[in-house]
């Protein structure tokens, strides 16, 4: 279709796609990840445990390439460093954009009738 696009996803919403559970991925311990492609629709489907399961979906990133964020660890008392796939890294860092879309948006609503 040609749309690029790239997001969260609830994970009760991703059904078809055997990802690991939050349980799974909470042993293996933060930055652990799993994925799945698709490559006749050209989409992924990433889980990725930082604090929780994040689950996101893209059309035109993938995992590589993997980069490394500084998160606080509360039993270690100190910052480290997390593994994070290039999905969820890009996700992050163009978020802002959208809020402050949203946020103007809801300023500036045009009355419809």
């Amino acid at each position: 279709m040609g749309i690029l696009s790239c997001g969260t996803i609830r994970a009760n919403r991703l059904r078809g796609c055997p990802l690991l559970s939050e349980k799974d991925l909470k042993s293996k311990g933060r930055g652990a990840y799993d994925f799945r492609t698709d490559a006749k629709k050209g989409i992924i489907a990433v889980a990725w445990y930082d604090n929780r399961r994040v689950t996101a979906t893209s059309t035109y990133l993938g995992i590589k390439p993997k980069s490394t964020v500084k998160r606080w660890d509360g039993r270690q008392r100190k910052v480290i460093n997390v593994e994070i796939p290039n999905i969820l890294k890009n996700y992050n860092m163009n978020m802002g954009g959208i809020d402050l879309n949203n946020m103007l948006a809801a300023l500036y609503r045009i009355e419809h009738k």
